[in-house]
Parts: C-alpha cells; sequence; structure tokens
C-alpha cells in the first residue's frame, strides 16, 4: 500500500516534470521564433511571429505584393522545425486599379525579352491582374508573369496569354524590316518602345499599338501584306493623340 508521503512524492516529481517540459516546449518555440524572424524582416513590415507547440507558425504583417507573399510563406516553411504556415499576411494596395495598371504595362515594357513581336494588354481589379495577349515561345511567360507579380500593390495576377509559334520569325522579320526601314515610320525606331507591334501566327498578322495618322494606319497594313508568307493583316492600330515616349 502507498504511503501517503509517496504519493506526495510522486505527484511533486510529475509537477516538476510537466513544468520542465512546459519550459522545454516555450525554450523551443522561442529558438524557433528566433530562427523564422530574420528570415523574414526584408520582406515584411511590421512582422509579427507566433509559434505554437507542435510547430505551427502564424506570420502576421504587411508585404508589398502577391509575390512577396508567397516568398515570405516559403521561406518560412524552409526553416527547421516550422511543420506548417497559417498566413495573416495582408498586401499592400496600390494607389488605385489606374495607377497599378500602368505600373504592371511599364514593367511588361521592360521586361528584357518583351518586343515588337509581343503583346499584353493589362486588366486590373481591385488589385487582382490578368494579363491577356500573345507573346512568342521563349519569351520566358513564367518569368513575365512572376515580375508583374512583384509589383507594389498586386493582390494576385491570371495568366490568359498565349503562346506563339518560333517558325513565324522569319515573317515576323520581314514585316518588321518593311514596316520600320520605310520613311514614314523610321521616326518610331528612337522610340525606346517603338509603337507598332506585330503579332504573327502562322500567315494571319495583327498590328497592334499607335500611329500618328489615318494615312499611317492605312500604309503599317499595307506593308505588312506585302510581306511574303502573310495571307491576311488584321489592323487594330489606333491613332495617337499625344507623342510616345
Amino acid at each position: 500500500m502507498t504511503t501517503r508521503p509517496a504519493r506526495i512524492r510522486s505527484i511533486v516529481a510529475l509537477s516538476v516534470l510537466a513544468i520542465v517540459g512546459a519550459a522545454v516546449h516555450a525554450s523551443a518555440q522561442t529558438d524557433l521564433q528566433a530562427q523564422v524572424t530574420p528570415v523574414l524582416e526584408p520582406l515584411v513590415e511590421d512582422l509579427a511571429v507566433e509559434v505554437a507547440a507542435d510547430g505551427v507558425v502564424t506570420l502576421g504583417g504587411s508585404v508589398p505584393s502577391v509575390w512577396a507573399k508567397d516568398r515570405a510563406i516559403r521561406r518560412a516553411i524552409d526553416v527547421d522545425g516550422v511543420d506548417s504556415i497559417v498566413s495573416e499576411l495582408t498586401i499592400m494596395r496600390a494607389e488605385s486599379d489606374a495607377a497599378l495598371a500602368d505600373a504592371v504595362a511599364d514593367r511588361i515594357r521592360g521586361y528584357v525579352h518583351y518586343s515588337i513581336f509581343d503583346n499584353v494588354d493589362v486588366h486590373v481589379k481591385d488589385g487582382f491582374v490578368t494579363l491577356v495577349g500573345h507573346v512568342r515561345e521563349g519569351v520566358g511567360q513564367r518569368d513575365l508573369t512572376e515580375t508583374v507579380a512583384q509589383v507594389h500593390g498586386t493582390q494576385g495576377v491570371a495568366d490568359r496569354i498565349e503562346a506563339l509559334p518560333a517558325g513565324d520569325d522569319r515573317v515576323r522579320a520581314r514585316i518588321a524590316r518593311l514596316i520600320y526601314r520605310h520613311p514614314q515610320f523610321q521616326k518610331y525606331l528612337f522610340r525606346r518602345h517603338p509603337p507598332i507591334r506585330i503579332i504573327v501566327h502562322q500567315a494571319d498578322v495583327t498590328l497592334v499599338g499607335e500611329v500618328g495618322s489615318k494615312l499611317e494606319k492605312v500604309l503599317a497594313s499595307h506593308l505588312a501584306l506585302g510581306a511574303f508568307g502573310v495571307l491576311n493583316v488584321r489592323n487594330q492600330l489606333r491613332i495617337e493623340t499625344a507623342s510616345g515616349d
């Protein structure tokens, strides 16, 4: 039969073990928090990191874009000891959808592989960006989408871009030479972003962008249709109302 003093000693021992166990868990949580925090501080403003005993980490704070949010979550989950992530991160908002659309369009035009043979339209609603258009194979469509996701205020990106076959490169080059070497269009070669975009899919050509007059719009179609290998030209050129850059 267990005596009363023995039972008391057992209870005390169990209590000590519980306290020690809790202290160990608390120490492990503190250590994990200390590992996660410096990894995320460059990406997250007002960072808050909470660690549960089971290795579940809750992240709070603000990030500039959906790309930064995804990157922060990936960095946190890669830390040893982190079992899963609960994200309470918020993405900062752009000044307006129009301002975000302009910023995204600038980023696309500046993308290293984007040329006069590609065309991507930008649609923005409540900070969510939809990309619609055509790019050549090999442009790096995934990289382009990721570049857009990094723009400040982007809440999400939907990729509706279609890839154009690489076999049409010779036709593209012929049309570009005919248009941009013509005296009427040589002035556009000095622009940082030449305004006439030439989208080729097999024998079908679409001209997109802006020109200075109705005469230039008609002339561009005429020149494109004269290129060997072209059967049809869709002219979607607009008449610009102000000088381009």
